[in-house]
């Protein structure tokens, strides 16, 4: 008897943090590298440093707490959250649907 193996893997994601550096901001940061998989890509972004690129970001997605968290340029997590990072499918469509990105063009 062969068991099937699970064919939905884990799908890359692109994270986003916008830091400003504080303790509850790198306790944050440590939580997602600890919980993302090694298909996820972060990057962090410390707010004090006012590079253009940075400036744009914090813009675009209208960027004002820290840590502010964006998933996939759709979920948009803001403040330290309650939960733990576990980087998977069902996490994923959790965060999509308490935490949604509305971005307007």
């Amino acid at each position: 008897m062969t068991i099937p193996l699970q064919s939905k893997r884990n799908q890359s994601r692109y994270i986003q943090i916008f830091s400003d550096g504080c303790k509850e901001c790198i306790d944050h940061i440590r939580n997602v590298e600890i919980g993302k998989c090694a298909g996820c890509n972060l990057d962090v972004f410390f707010i004090n440093e006012k590079t253009n690129t940075i400036k744009n970001k914090i813009r675009m997605y209208k960027i004002s707490i820290h840590p502010t968290t964006i998933i996939d340029d759709v979920i948009k997590v803001e403040g330290v959250p309650n939960f733990y990072w576990l980087c998977g499918g069902e996490f994923f469509d959790k965060l999509k649907k308490e935490y949604p990105l509305t971005l307007e063009m």
